[in-house]
């Protein structure tokens, strides 16, 4: 028989075992802590740009009532399509001339955690109750029956609601209000839902000329404050943007000949 030679193999301790184990383990936690970060930043993103959309969605409607009203100048008053839309939105407005400072939401900084719901209290001074809120229906304008066109948050209703995921308006037919949807269609009209997003009308202090050029009764424009409030994930304080669309008084301005 022949001995062998070779020295024994000698296995890992366990204190180097362990060490393994806590680096494997910090490399695993390290990498679902980058990867939870990158879904978040990629959510978020999607948020706002969808809160962005139904921010212009709300402007493109408002300027193209303003604008719609002011083409129809020439038209026998009475004839005007447009005439009843631009009327509610003016009183909306009117009704708010005198607290405007009151009722307007604060900025970013202000807010707390609890600041969106708190929106939705009908006994707070800044609530969209309180503040005449209205929200536009962006898929058809209804010149008929321009309660359909311009909706007023009202505490009766659940139409203007928190925002479950990100500021959105959810339309139904009409006929299943279960039938809910978000997406573009010829049959989704109605507005279902408004969560996150209202448009606080403001009539201007200022007064404009008139003929003669001396200050008339009337304002010179009017500012429809367009804003979103959500809980974006993984923030501790509520996301908001918003923006003013102004809309020069059509009463006061020369028509062109």
């Amino acid at each position: 028989m022949r001995r062998l030679n070779s020295a024994p193999r000698r296995g890992d301790t366990m204190i180097e075992v362990l060490f393994a184990i806590a680096v494997f383990a910090l490399i695993s936690v390290l990498s679902v802590i980058v990867m939870n970060s990158g879904v978040a930043t990629v959510e978020s993103t999607l948020e706002l740009s969808m809160a962005r959309n139904e921010i212009d969605a709300q402007s493109e409607v408002l300027r193209f009532i303003h604008n719609s009203f002011l083409s129809e100048r020439d038209i026998m008053k009475g004839n005007r399509q447009y005439e009843n839309i631009w009327k509610v939105l003016k009183a909306a407005a009117t009704a708010n001339a005198a607290d405007s400072n009151a009722i307007l939401p604060l900025t970013l900084s202000d807010l707390n955690p609890s600041e969106c719901s708190g929106r939705y209290e009908a006994s707070s001074p800044k609530s969209i109750y309180s503040s005449k809120s209205i929200i536009l229906n962006t898929r058809k304008i209804d010149t008929d029956h321009p309660d359909r066109t311009i909706i007023s948050a009202k505490p009766d209703n659940d139409i203007f609601r928190p925002a479950a995921l990100n500021p959105r308006v959810i339309f139904n037919s009409g006929t299943n209000s279960n039938e809910d949807e978000m997406y573009e269609s010829t049959k989704y009209t109605n507005v279902a839902h408004v969560e996150g997003i209202w448009v606080i009308p403001v009539e201007s202090e200022a007064r404009g000329l008139d003929d003669n050029g001396y200050a008339s009764d009337k304002p010179e424009f009017y500012d429809f404050h367009i804003y979103t409030c959500w809980n974006a994930p993984g923030r501790t304080r509520p996301t908001t943007i918003g923006t003013i669309m102004r809309l020069y008084n059509p009463e006061l301005i020369e028509e062109i000949k």
